[in-house]
């Protein structure tokens, strides 16, 4: 039955570079949060202090404020959906109480992606909609609801509104959306999956040019 459904999260969340990072995350964790997509602004990295950063410290702080956005996302989420709400990784028992060890069999997690709303918030390096981990979702049958990435646009084309989110109330509706309504799921994953094996094509052409 539909209430068996559940919303399933993997990943880490330990910040790298405390040191470099915790300034920053504090100076700006209010405008992170009203805006979940300004990580990815390339006119967020020009304000002056920001732009003082060597671009090797750079990406250690950008990994760190995503990983800090993970966290504030998760929060959340486990405040919205306490019930159908399962987060694995070691790392998060450090945050929350009622989380998962990390699992390393490949098999196991394809499982739990298998049938479940699967939230990704995109890699800690970088913003791109298909990578190891929501190929991943997606190949294993999962229904991705992915934060926006800079190229959700040419990859999902009209279906973008279905699978990605840019805040957090956005994200709520349609996890209620699809809770509540087996059928919606059921057409919405089927899309999924067909729009997944265009794009891949795509990939498959850009890599070929490259290679």
């Amino acid at each position: 039955s539909k209430s068996e459904t559940h919303i399933v999260y993997f990943s880490n969340c330990k910040i790298k570079k405390p040191e470099l990072s915790l300034k920053v995350i504090d100076k700006y964790k209010n405008d992170i949060k009203k805006n979940l997509l300004l990580i990815d602004d390339p006119n967020f990295w020009n304000i002056d202090d920001l732009k003082k950063i060597s671009e090797t410290d750079k990406f250690l702080v950008y990994r760190d404020l995503k990983i800090n956005q993970r966290i504030e996302i998760v929060k959340n989420i486990m405040a919205e959906f306490p019930k159908s709400f399962s987060l694995f990784g070691d790392e998060w028992k450090d945050y929350f109480q009622n989380t998962h060890k990390t699992i390393m069999e490949k098999k196991k997690v394809q499982n739990i992606y298998c049938g479940n709303i699967c939230l990704d918030l995109g890699s800690a390096s970088g913003s791109l909609s298909l990578y190891p981990r929501s190929i991943d979702i997606i190949e294993s049958g999962g229904f991705l609801i992915q934060l926006r990435q800079t190229d959700s646009k040419k990859i999902f084309n009209e279906y973008e509104e279905f699978f990605t989110f840019k805040n957090i109330e956005e994200f709520k509706e349609k996890v209620r959306m699809l809770l509540d309504d087996n059928s919606l799921f059921n057409e919405q994953i089927k899309l999924l999956h067909n729009n997944f094996k265009s794009s891949k094509l795509l990939i498959e052409k850009q890599l070929d040019k490259i290679l």
